[in-house]
């Protein structure tokens, strides 16, 4: 009976024992392989994931930029309004105010500041009024000044015709006082 057991039994467990390790090595093999696709995915997710951080980050960097550029093209102008208001209006007129004070009658102010034109409701848009005002000011002064000294250049001329006049001998010659304002 042993001789019966071995001589089929064994085969039978040497065929049971190859198919068990087919199905091992099968699922083996077919662990290995799906280990490889979730190594695969794996790598994707993250691939993905620096792209979306990439992606976020040049947003980010962009809209950043774009409020920086909203905020300092403004600030810009202003800057760039005083200085011309302060080098060439303010100095101009600096100027010709010495020369006035000189005697020079035949001095004038250029001026070329022209006003800011920022309408916001913030902050940068109640500093550009602020420059604004301080621009036309300056403006009026200049005028007031170029008024001033046309009126001192109508005085000059006047007292230079009375002195020819009284040269000549017509004491009785008046100014013309209706030319001027003030008395």
């Amino acid at each position: 009976i042993w001789k019966h057991i071995s001589t089929v039994m064994i085969p039978i467990a040497q065929r049971l024992d190859g198919k068990v390790k087919e199905v091992v090595n099968s699922s083996q093999k077919e662990a290995e392989d799906r280990a490889r696709e979730l190594n695969a995915v794996k790598d994707q997710v993250v691939m993905y994931t620096w792209i979306v951080i990439a992606i976020v980050f040049l947003v980010a960097a962009g809209l950043g930029w774009f409020i920086a550029n909203l905020i300092s093209k403004p600030v810009e102008m202003v800057v760039e309004r005083c200085q011309k208001l302060q080098k060439v209006d303010i100095t101009n007129l600096a100027k010709a105010t010495d020369e006035l004070a000189r005697g020079n009658l035949n001095v004038t102010v250029e001026t070329g500041t022209q006003a800011l034109t920022i309408d916001s409701k913030d902050e940068i848009g109640m500093l550009a009024q602020s420059v604004n005002g301080i621009i036309h000011q300056s403006q009026a002064t200049v005028t007031a000044y170029q008024q001033a000294l046309k009126v001192l250049r109508e005085i000059t001329a006047e007292i230079i015709a009375l002195g020819h006049a009284a040269q000549e001998g017509k004491l009785a010659q008046r100014g013309n006082v209706t030319k001027f304002q003030g008395g």
